[in-house]
C-alpha cells in the first residue's frame, strides 16, 4: 500500500510544491489509493482468515460485547470450548493462531484467558 501511494503521489508531482527535491505523500494520496484497492486487499485478507480462527475471533466478539473498553475481563478458552462446542485442545490451538496472526491478544500473563 505504501509503494502504491508513494506511487500516486510520483504521478502527481507536477501539482505540488517541492521541499528539497523531495515530493511528500499527501492524505489526498492515501485517499486516491485507498479508494482503489480497499475493496481488492478486504477481500485477500478475509480469505486468509481460516474458518475456525474466523469463528474463535466471532465468538470472543459476542462473548465481550457486554464488557466496557479497556476493562474487558476477556474470555477464557474454556468459555470459548463450550460456546463453539469444540475440545479445548483444538480452541488451545486456535486461540494461539489467532494471536501470532494479531487478531486476538492475550490479557493475562497467566494461561486460557483472552
Amino acid at each position: 500500500m505504501l509503494k502504491l501511494i508513494a506511487a500516486h503521489a510520483l504521478l502527481h508531482q507536477a501539482n505540488r510544491a517541492f521541499e528539497d527535491d523531495a515530493v511528500f505523500a499527501t492524505y489526498d494520496d492515501y485517499e486516491a489509493v485507498y479508494d482503489l484497492v480497499s475493496d481488492a486487499l478486504s477481500e485477500g485478507l478475509e480469505v486468509s482468515v481460516t474458518q475456525p480462527v474466523r469463528e474463535v475471533i466471532e465468538a470472543v466478539e459476542r462473548e465481550t460485547a457486554d464488557q466496557m473498553g479497556s476493562f474487558a475481563e476477556g474470555v477464557s478458552q474454556v468459555r470459548l470450548a463450550e460456546c463453539l462446542d469444540r475440545d479445548q485442545s483444538v480452541i488451545s490451538r486456535t486461540v494461539h493462531r489467532a494471536i501470532d496472526d494479531g487478531y486476538l491478544t492475550n490479557l493475562t500473563s497467566g494461561r486460557g484467558r483472552l
